[in-house]
């Protein structure tokens, strides 16, 4: 039984309709949001980013039906071939997935989303009109295919120009939002660590520096002076902000007010000032008279000088004293006197300190 006159001419209207050329164009501007959706499920809620999979095809399936409201199987293929290339960008800018998922669900989700893609690009032709559509298309090629809209030679060239120029666009985009963030977290970050250092340092006044102890405020300034601290413990604390002027504060209110001969000491190292490592070995300081004698020895007859080693390191207290004479009789003045022009404060001249009460 053949489609009544009336039945074609209602369907005729509706074939005269169809556009590949707007459901190419369309459908790949629509990528573009359809991508930043993914990117956003996939940063706030990424167990639910496979799924995009399947969205994103109906998405785009329903973007093409719209654009291009063709009854034809070119218009799935364009559905088709959008979807495989937004989910090639989703791979390339690693939003898929976060984790692990079998591949068969994977590969399972994507089926579900390409055929979807696919069922929805075509408009559906009503039970009521196949005998039309059996006429119109399926006998014969239905004059609307042969307008230029709808000529592959048109359709093709602008598809898959509109597509890589729009995912070109989206990846652009979606870099600077990436490196964007990237950047935001740097600088988040880099504030926390700022803050951070902030909470570990300490007021350098002289009105604080009296609540602390000479072995805790010896210990800041070293921090202050290395970027590093040591606890009274020995315990290693990383990252302490780095501060010469507040770590040569300290020495010298320990110096000029507590009268404490190793801050003297430490400020003539870091200074190069022998006058005050001179002065502070005339006040008894063991490390400054190690070093005046290590000065006398690298710069005089080192065999005079062996004696006054011996005799230190017979009175003094300190293991970092005498792990330096020990190693003066290994290795001889050699490796020693390079260190005492460097003007580094060591750790070890806190390590084992007590202030002479």
């Amino acid at each position: 039984m053949s489609a009544s006159k009336l039945e074609i001419e209602k369907l005729e209207v509706k074939l005269n309709k169809q556009n590949a050329f707007l459901a190419a164009l369309g459908g790949a501007f629509w990528t573009m949001p359809i991508l930043f959706a993914w990117f956003f499920v996939f940063q706030n809620f990424p167990k639910f980013a496979p799924l995009m999979l399947v969205l994103s095809g109906i998405l785009i399936g329903i973007a093409v039906r719209l654009h291009g409201r063709g009854y034809a199987k070119r218009f799935s293929v364009v559905a088709f071939t959008l979807h495989l290339s937004t989910v090639l960008i989703a791979v390339d800018f690693g939003i898929l997935l976060e984790g692990k998922l079998w591949a068969i669900i994977l590969f399972g989700l994507y089926f579900i989303g390409a055929w979807s893609a696919v069922f929805f690009a075509k408009t559906k032709v009503p039970f009521a009109e196949h005998r039309a559509y059996f006429e119109l298309m399926e006998k014969t090629q239905h004059v609307s295919l042969k307008k230029w809209c709808n000529r592959w030679f048109v359709v093709m060239p602008s598809f898959l120009i509109s597509m890589l120029s729009i995912h070109a666009m989206t990846t652009l985009m979606l870099v600077f939002v990436i490196e964007g963030q990237a950047l935001q977290a740097e600088i988040v970050q880099a504030n926390k660590q700022r803050i951070a250092q902030q909470n570990k340092e300490i007021d350098v006044t002289p009105r604080n520096l009296k609540t602390l102890t000479v072995k805790q405020s010896l210990l800041y300034a070293h921090a202050y002076f290395n970027g590093h601290r040591f606890t009274e413990s020995g315990r290693y604390e990383h990252d302490f902000p780095t501060s010469e002027y507040k770590s040569k504060t300290i020495l010298k209110y320990l110096a000029h007010q507590e009268n404490n001969s190793r801050a003297l000491f430490v400020l003539g190292v870091v200074d190069k000032n022998k006058v005050m490592i001179d002065k502070a070995a005339e006040l008894g300081d063991s490390y400054a008279k190690l070093y005046s004698i290590l000065d006398f020895g690298c710069n005089g007859d080192p065999l005079k000088v062996m004696p006054l080693l011996n005799g230190l390191y017979s009175v003094t207290k300190e293991q970092a004293i005498k792990s330096e004479i020990n190693t003066i009789h290994g290795d001889g003045f050699s490796s020693i006197c390079e260190e005492l022009s460097s003007g580094s404060f060591e750790y070890s001249f806190v390590r084992d300190y007590k202030a002479v009460l």
